[in-house]
């Protein structure tokens, strides 16, 4: 898989598709508060757009990357830590396949893009997501999904839940999102589960800010 062909067909965020990056440390970028905030800047220059599309064809190693520069005048911190993922995740992109999307992960995608909300609510790790990075997330990774049921807090709610088979080490997200369009992506999908409507309904006249922060405090 040419990441950077796909990123450019996609062009869905414009920093990851600039900076690629921020999608080879997306899990670090969006979900770890230790590396929050964090500047790319030095990775940017060493990983930028030319270099990893001449990878992504063969042209070039990783270790050739380093080898080409002198990693002391750059800013990378966490060296160390980094630059092992770094590779380890521009192989395992390298060898898969471009990805697939069935109608059904489609209509995901689709309830995202159309979502009344820019910023998606992730309550399980306290955090919202500007739809359009979740969106090239799942568009460039391999995922399956399901729907649960949750409660606490005073809250019982449907939530969406991806996990990802593919590139990142990324514990399932649970994704909320506002009752009529989870309510339209159930009908879309068939999902014939009465719990997953009747914990939905529950939840109809909550205030998506309030609800936000009370999921926040569940421990799922």
């Amino acid at each position: 898989m040419n990441l950077i062909k796909l990123l450019n067909q996609i062009n869905i965020d414009q920093t990851i598709t600039a900076n690629p990056i921020h999608f080879l440390l997306f899990k670090e970028s969006h979900f770890e508060n230790l590396y929050m905030p964090m500047y790319w800047g030095g990775y940017g220059r060493l990983f930028n757009k030319e270099i990893l599309n001449e990878f992504f064809k063969n042209e070039i190693s990783y270790d050739e990357i380093i080898q080409a520069v002198d990693l002391t005048t750059l800013e990378l911190p966490y060296q160390n830590e980094f630059l092992p993922l770094i590779k380890e995740r521009l192989e395992e992109i390298k060898s898969l396949s471009e990805p697939v999307l069935n109608s059904e992960k489609m209509n995901i995608l689709n309830s995202l893009i159309l979502s009344s909300s820019a910023f998606i609510s992730l309550p399980y790790i306290r955090k919202s997501i500007h739809k359009h990075e979740l969106i090239t997330l799942l568009a460039l990774t391999e995922w399956e999904f399901w729907f649960q049921t949750c409660s606490g807090w005073g809250v019982s709610y449907t939530a969406l839940t991806i996990k990802f088979n593919s590139i990142f080490d990324i514990s399932e997200l649970e994704i909320y999102l506002p009752y009529d369009e989870l309510n339209q992506l159930l009908d879309k999908l068939q999902f014939q589960n009465e719990e997953l409507y009747r914990n939905l309904e529950s939840s109809k006249n909550i205030e998506e800010s309030e609800l936000f922060a009370r999921l926040s405090n569940l421990n799922m």
